[in-house]
């Protein structure tokens, strides 16, 4: 998720092992936040996708989507969610799998995403 399509409030940090979206000043309220991962062909028998939020120091777990023993090794997880921000709050994606070894995800704007917008 190291590439930013649209990004008015400069919200989105796409540094490295750093990537999560900020509630900028001025903006809290309820947005929509979502998100979808999909795995590079492996195959096993979990794979999921997790989204935090951060809020004073505390890391919470506010979604998840998960897929179990798919065999052709592409699946996609996916999910959306309504919520509350307040300014400062930040949200970011874990992803995990339960095969051994290092695996990676398909990458390109129509497989991997993570995206969000304020509703009022």
């Amino acid at each position: 998720m190291d590439t930013e399509v649209y990004d008015s409030d400069n919200a989105f940090t796409n540094t490295s092992g750093n990537y999560k979206l900020t509630i900028p000043s001025d903006e809290a309220g309820k947005y929509v936040l979502y998100y979808s991962v999909r795995r590079a062909g492996f195959a096993g028998p979990r794979f999921r996708a997790e989204l935090y939020r951060t809020r004073s120091s505390t890391e919470t777990m506010i979604l998840v989507a998960e897929a179990n023993g798919g065999s052709d090794g592409y699946d996609t997880v996916s999910n959306m969610v309504v919520t509350d921000c307040s300014v400062g709050d930040t949200f970011h994606i874990m992803v995990n799998h339960s095969d051994s070894g290092s695996r990676s995800l398909q990458s390109g704007i129509a497989s991997t995403f993570f995206g969000g917008y304020k509703l009022v």
